[in-house]
This record gives C-alpha cells, structure tokens and sequence, in this order.
C-alpha cells in the first residue's frame, strides 16, 4: 500500500510540473527564450546588411574612379565585387523569412504570455545601398522592441 501511495504523490507531482507549463507564467520562459533567440538572428541579419551597405557604398566610389581612369581591369574586379556584397545582402535577407515564420508559428505561445508582436515586414525585394539601407532601418526599431518585450517579460 505504501508504493501505491508514492506513485499517486508522484504522480500528483509530474501533474503540476505539465499543468504549471500550460499558464502564462509556465509559458513565459519559452516566449522569452524564443524571443531573445529571434532578435540574435536579427541582429545578424542586421550586421550583415550593414556590412553590404557599407561594401556597396564604398565600392560605388570605386567604381566611378575606374571608369574616370579608363582602368577596366579594376571596373571588372569592382563589378565582381559589388556581385559578391549583393549576394550576400540577398543571402540575409532570406534568412528574415524563416524568422517571421518562427514567429507566426509562436504566436499561440506568445498570446498565451499575453504579448503580441507585429509581423516582421517583407524586405525580402530590397537591393542597391538605398533599398538595404532602408531594410535597416525598417528592420530596427523591429529587433528593439522585440528585445524590450523580451527584457520586460517578469522571467
């Protein structure tokens, strides 16, 4: 009868561990893990968009001198140049729409912890050192307010 009795206080015990999960104070180390793992990504995204920016923006100038010199050589190398930062910035930008996915797919979760996060935007068509200096900016204010949910989340 003893061993009946232990596995009923067990039992009792392994209830409350999975019922504590299902309330929004149970949830909210999930919604903060989640969060703060998005805006990492973020930020990466970020930093290497800038630094493409930053590439572009300079090889721009570049660029423009070796056409003025006649130095095609250089313009050829230049022009790979600015295919590569390109590439790259494209390569960042994709990786934003398996975040906004991570965060459509957490959405349950998060309104569960009662926080509510907009969609992240389509910057995905975004090109040239106008339109990814755009995508930054846009991209932002976003990671910062994620990041202050984050942080404020009583976790």
């Amino acid at each position: 009868m003893p061993s009946l009795l232990g596995a009923f206080k067990d039992g009792e015990e392994a209830l409350k561990t999975c019922l504590a999960m299902a309330t929004p104070v149970g949830i909210c180390p999930f919604v903060k893990s989640l969060l703060l793992l998005i805006t990492r990504m973020l930020h990466c995204v970020l930093d290497a968009l800038k630094s493409a920016v930053e590439t572009l923006g300079g090889l721009e100038l570049s660029i423009a001198t070796a056409l003025q010199e006649g130095n095609t050589d250089e313009y050829a190398a230049l022009q790979c140049a600015i295919q590569n930062a390109e590439t790259a910035a494209a390569g960042a930008l994709t990786s934003i729409e398996p975040l906004a996915a991570l965060l459509q797919i957490a959405e349950p979760f998060l309104s569960i912890a009662n926080v509510k996060i907009d969609p992240l935007p389509d910057v995905s068509g975004s090109s040239g050192v106008a339109g990814l200096k755009l995508a930054v900016e846009t991209l932002t204010p976003i990671v910062a307010t994620i990041e202050t949910i984050a942080g404020a989340l009583p976790c």
